[in-house]
This record gives C-alpha cells, structure tokens and sequence, in this order.
C-alpha cells in the first residue's frame, strides 16, 4: 500500500514539474523578442531599447543618472576612476552573463534559457548574435553600476600613486571600457604585467623617455594583443583592439605642467611609436590554434619569458630621437629620448 502511494505521489510530483515547465516555456516565448535573426527572452526589468543603446545613449544615462552630477568632460581629463576599480565593477557585471570563451555546462544551460528553441550544436553557429546580446546587457549593466560610484576626480587621486599604472582612467579610456567591457581584465593584466616585467627588467632606473620607458610600451603593447588573443580568433583584431586602446591613453593624457609643448609631443609620439613596434612583434610571433569542444579559433603567443627576450632584442638597434618627426625615420625600431 505504502508501495502504491510513494508511486503515486511521484507521479503527481513529475506531472506537476513538468507542467509548470512547460508554463515556464510557454511564458519565456510569449515575450520572446527577436535579436540578430534569434528569439530571445529578456531578463525580468530589462527593455527591449537596451539591447540597442548607442554609445552616446549609454552617456546620456551615465551623465544624467550620476549621483554626482558629473558633467561631461574632455577626452583629457580624469575620469576619477582607476583601471583597478573599473575592473573591478566589470568583473562583478559579466559574471552574471555566461562566459562565451570557455563555455561550462552552466553556462550553455544559461544560453539555451535565453535563446527559445536553441540547442548546443546552434550555439557555435550563433556566437556573434550571442555575444551581441550578452555586449548589450553588461554595457548597460555596467553604466548603472559606474552611475553610483563617487566619481571625484581629486578623491581617487589623493589616494593613487604616480607610478604608470596607478592612473586614473581618461574620459576616452572610460568610455572605450564602457563599449567594450571583456576587454578590461585582459588589459588590466597586461597592464600590470607589464610593469612587473620592466621592473625586474630594468632595476633602480626610473622608466622615463629611456630604453626601459620604450621597453614598457613595446612589451605592454605585446601582453594586451597576447590576453586579448585568449578569446578573439583573428591575430588582427588583437592588434587592433590594442591599438585603438593604447593610442587612447597617449592621445587622452593630460599634459605635465612645466613641459613645452615640443616636449610633450616628442613624448607622446615616442610612446605612440614604441606602443607600435610592440604590436608588430606581436604579429610576427602568434599563432592561431583551435580549442574547446567547439573548436574555436583563438590567438596565441609566445611567453612572457620569450616576449622578454624578444622585446630586449630589439632594443639592441633603438634609435634615439630629438624631434616628433624623428620617428618617421624608424619604421622598423624602438626609439627612446635619453640615454
């Protein structure tokens, strides 16, 4: 008897989960939406105009829901946020979104919920519409969270040193991040690789305008395109996405008071150079494998140990330089200022 009752009660329970899953469905393709050819259902509190927000609709909410009242600035100024905190709040953002690059089975059970009538074998064959949407919601997501912090410029920079990478973000820096919110941690790291690398590279020199100043932007240049490689799966488009950030925070800085503006230009465009010659090692050496049980495309390089060697190499043949226009003559060198 007690046989017949557990059966039974199973029965009922099973019945019961499977309908209430099949209202669950039902619901997710009632307000499913369409988004790049795919039927899509919203997370709860989200509107359809965020999967299509502009960057300069993201500005507009940042600058008028900021609490405090920040106005829009120059491309120049201080943003009052660090690239630490900024990735940071990123982190904390796409870890609420399935991780496209390394796909778990939680992640995949994520996008098969969001993606009516999706399974595992369309995922590889839909990535781009996948990220797509993914992209939007953590743009968004990510706007909201900057829109609380405390954004006072002099607040972060009391508390920051003036070392290379305790900078405060620029406002093209800042809004390049906001568009392109993967590319925060893989930037970050390099970012302080980089500086651990010239360190112990070059001990007790002070890396201004010198061999161990065009070392650091060369290199730098080389770990971005390397950790961005990790999920892109074309060698160009890391050299891209690095270039495009980089150029942003020489282009974006603000100039120190006291320098001619001969001088500053001379700088700026030494760091543009070297940032380049550090981009084309980069080509010259990567690769493209193939992994994951989708076998993906992925960039991949040398070591940091390698990229070290690599990058010393060439400083055997920099060229020093006095004028902006010096760097036109070495397409092909590092350039330093000093001696």
């Amino acid at each position: 008897m007690k046989y017949r009752f557990y059966l039974f009660t199973l029965l009922i329970f099973t019945l019961t989960s499977c309908e209430k899953a099949s209202e669950v469905e039902d619901s997710q393709i009632a307000n499913a939406i369409e988004f790049g050819g795919l039927k899509v259902s919203l997370p709860s509190n989200y509107n359809k105009s965020v999967l299509s927000l502009s960057l300069s609709d993201l500005q507009n909410q940042f600058y008028s829901a900021s609490t405090v009242g920040l106005l829009k600035v120059k491309s120049s100024e201080d943003m009052g946020i660090t690239l630490e905190r900024m990735a940071s709040l990123t982190d904390n953002v796409l870890s609420k979104y399935p991780n496209l690059d390394s796909l778990s089975a939680n992640d995949i059970s994520i996008i098969k919920r969001d993606f009516i009538g999706m399974d595992e074998k369309s995922i590889p064959e839909n990535i781009d519409v996948i990220d797509s949407f993914y992209t939007a919601l953590s743009r968004y997501d990510l706007v909201r969270a900057l829109s609380t912090e405390n954004l006072s410029p002099s607040l972060v920079r009391s508390r920051v040193t003036a070392e290379y990478l305790g900078y405060d973000l620029n406002s093209e820096e800042f809004w390049y991040f906001v568009w392109h919110p993967a590319l925060v941690s893989p930037i970050k790291k390099a970012t302080n690789k980089a500086k651990e690398l010239t360190d112990s590279n070059f001990p007790k020199i002070i890396a201004y305008q010198n061999k161990a100043d065009a070392f650091r932007h060369a290199i730098w240049n080389v770990l971005i395109c390397k950790y961005i490689g990790e999920d892109k799966n074309e060698i160009s488009d890391c050299t891209k996405k690095a270039e495009d950030f980089t150029t942003k925070h020489e282009t974006g800085a603000t100039k120190p008071i006291g320098m001619t503006d001969a001088g500053w230009e001379l700088d700026k465009q030494m760091d543009l150079h070297n940032n380049a010659q550090g981009r084309k090692y980069f080509e010259s050496v990567a690769w493209i494998v193939k992994v994951g049980i989708f076998k993906v495309k992925r960039v991949r390089a040398p070591s940091e140990e390698e990229i070290v060697s690599g990058i010393k190499g060439k400083l055997n043949s920099a060229q020093k330089i006095n004028t902006a226009n010096d760097t036109s003559k070495y397409p092909s060198n590092i350039v330093y200022i000093i001696d």
